[in-house]
């Protein structure tokens, strides 16, 4: 009797848990993030190093998409991980597009390397307007500027739409850990991704090539 009393609770508990889990909120990737940032494998970008005649060929080579429960909160959220091989760089380029949990209408991408000493830098959010500024969480002083939006912008030939900039510094004591690689300004075209870089030391690197797979 005794162990049937047991199975009873145990089942009753199974069955609260699972229904706890069915009940949370589910936060999904807004289409604007959508637009700028998540792209299929095998997607190429080959930019090119201002003044010079280095290029750096970008391919995403994995995908992650995740739910996460977020900090604590009963609240899940979708991440979408893309792996990208670097010609140029020693290690892979990681970027990250996530719901933010627990801030309203909030998406980002951040940007890291694979093996960097460094964590995530964000250098997009969506659904602000131009002018707002996102402080990331994971490094507070990592302070995200919604520079500017372009309806077109030429670069290298060729005129893209709907050009958003963004402008991602450290302004305390994370200076020291920030990643000379990630860049303080980054232009996203709607359906073409990043565009082009302006590293810490004046350097851009400019799109002149993508294929992007459907």
């Amino acid at each position: 009797m005794r162990k049937y009393i047991v199975f009873f609770y145990a089942t009753c508990f199974f069955i609260i848990s699972c229904k706890k889990v069915e009940v949370m909120p589910l936060e999904f990737l807004d289409q604007q993030v959508k637009g700028y940032t998540v792209f299929k494998i095998q997607s190429k970008w080959v930019y090119k190093l201002s003044n010079s005649y280095i290029q750096d060929t970008n391919t995403i080579i994995k995908i992650d998409s995740s739910y996460v429960i977020s900090d604590g909160i009963l609240k899940s959220y979708s991440a979408h991980e893309v792996t990208m091989n670097s010609t140029y760089h020693e290690n892979n380029i990681l970027i990250r597009s996530e719901v933010r949990s627990g801030i309203s209408d909030i998406n980002i991408a951040t940007m890291w390397f694979e093996g960097a000493r460094t964590s995530k830098k964000c250098t997009f959010f969506s659904n602000r307007s131009v002018g707002s500024v996102y402080n990331y969480w994971f490094y507070p002083d990592n302070i995200v500027t919604y520079q500017e939006f372009l309806p077109t912008y030429t670069l290298e030939g060729e005129t893209y739409s709907e050009v958003m900039v963004f402008e991602s510094r450290y302004t305390g004591a994370s200076v020291p850990f920030d990643d000379i690689r990630l860049p303080v300004k980054v232009w996203y075209a709607k359906q073409v991704g990043i565009i082009r870089k302006e590293m810490q030391n004046g350097d851009f690197w400019d799109l002149i090539h993508y294929e992007l797979k459907q």
